[in-house]
């Protein structure tokens, strides 16, 4: 018989739909802290996760703090090759979260987790869950890998954040960030504008890292707070819209690709294209 500690807060999803209107900008940056944090220990070890989303990462309240951790490691492994057939492609998670190079038949690597952890970047922006308001069928898998369509980040989020998760979602998986680069830029967005916090002996004092400061205090996360509408909206699924991982099947894709542009979103729903 295995024990396992009793997540009162339930998964990530979960909390989003009853707390997200009460998060600041903070509280969001130390949820993803400690996602890339448990995700860089995976990879530390040289085992892929392959079922990353917000349905497998659990939310633990311990004495007026709320901890975040990655579980359901039932699909991870180390490092290793594919099975699927050049005409055909067989996968299981969630297929909003799974990287086009593995909808495209390609193996499962760091850079498939990075991208899943990308959509939860998104998800964290806007509070809801990728691609909700479509169904999560065939089609959707030849948008994301042939047209270069990624789900729109929340109104108001910070220029930074917006560029990292371009990063992760990168159609090239060679280009996506290592967990320990995504590990050490949010760590800065938390805690740099703090001098005395302990964990800014992580970092020199390179101009980089001064811009990444000023960018933080002058512009980013704690203006995003103002711009962000803290009324609760209802949230309305297309019942072709599934949350559990399954076994999928499909026709081969061709080359991932990017999208020209990354659009934005607002609580209700209305879309903003940026170039």
């Amino acid at each position: 018989m295995m024990v396992l500690e009793y997540a009162n807060y339930g998964n990530l999803r979960d909390y989003f739909k009853k707390y997200y209107f009460n998060l600041q900008w903070e509280d969001k940056l130390v949820i993803l802290l400690n996602i890339i944090h448990n995700l860089d220990f995976i990879h530390e070890r040289n085992y892929v996760h392959k079922d990353l989303h917000s349905g497998n990462i659990l939310q633990f309240y311990y004495d007026g703090n709320v901890d975040t951790k990655i579980t359901d490691l039932g699909l991870a492994q180390q490092l290793g090759g594919n099975s699927n057939s050049p005409n055909s492609i067989t996968v299981c998670g969630v297929l909003p979260y799974i990287a086009p190079e593995v909808l495209c038949g390609k193996a499962y690597t760091f850079a498939s987790d990075i991208y899943s952890f990308g959509i939860i970047m998104v998800e964290v922006s806007t509070g809801k869950p990728p691609y909700g308001n479509i169904p999560h069928d065939e089609k959707l898998v030849l948008a994301i890998c042939n047209g270069g369509l990624r789900p729109n980040v929340g109104k108001g989020t910070p220029k930074c954040y917006i560029d990292l998760v371009n990063e992760c979602l990168d159609a090239n998986p060679n280009k996506r960030p290592p967990s320990k680069e995504i590990l050490q830029k949010i760590r800065n967005w938390r805690f740099y504008d703090d001098p005395t916090h302990s964990r800014n002996s992580l970092f020199s004092k390179k101009t980089k890292d001064i811009k990444m400061y000023k960018e933080f205090i002058d512009t980013d996360f704690q203006n995003a707070d103002k711009n962000f509408p803290r009324r609760e909206t209802t949230l309305t699924l297309h019942p072709g819209a599934t949350y559990v991982s399954r076994i999928m099947s499909f026709n081969n894709n061709n080359e991932p690709k990017n999208s020209k542009g990354i659009q934005i979103e607002d609580p209700e729903g209305k879309k903003y294209l940026l170039y």
